[in-house]
């Protein structure tokens, strides 16, 4: 017999929220178990593969509807496609989150210079050196 799992327990375990389950159930991604007699929600094992697929997917932020893309389709196609997408994204994103940081450091020399009264050349040193 298989050993099935409320989802309190569920939630606990993976620490996330029985709502995120619910709307994981609701769209799709995974399946529980519910009886007549007894009103929770249980999981299976197949279902907390599913989930913790799921969570590492969703930590490298891929989008529900990419994840259901994925778990709709039995090649590795569609996950490269995604994954490439994502990628690309990142490497777009790596350029502004650059000059944002950049942005930070000439900021928060502003402010050590008008609240500490430093001179500019001593915080630019420091700012050259890393």
């Amino acid at each position: 017999m298989t050993r099935l799992i409320k989802i309190r327990d569920v939630s606990n375990k993976y620490d996330i929220s029985a709502r995120t389950l619910r709307y994981y159930e609701d769209m799709g991604l995974i399946a529980s178990t519910r009886t007549d007699d007894y009103a929770y929600r249980l999981y299976d094992e197949k279902a907390l593969k599913r989930l913790e697929q799921i969570l590492i997917l969703r930590k490298l932020n891929i989008s529900i509807r990419d994840i259901q893309r994925i778990f709709s389709d039995e090649g590795a196609a569609v996950v490269l496609s995604v994954l490439q997408q994502k990628v690309e994204e990142i490497d777009g994103e790596v350029p502004l989150c650059i000059r944002a940081f950049a942005g930070g450091w000439k900021a928060a020399a502003f402010y050590w210079m008008s609240a500490r009264g430093t001179a500019p050349c001593a915080i630019c040193s420091i700012l050259r050196r890393n």
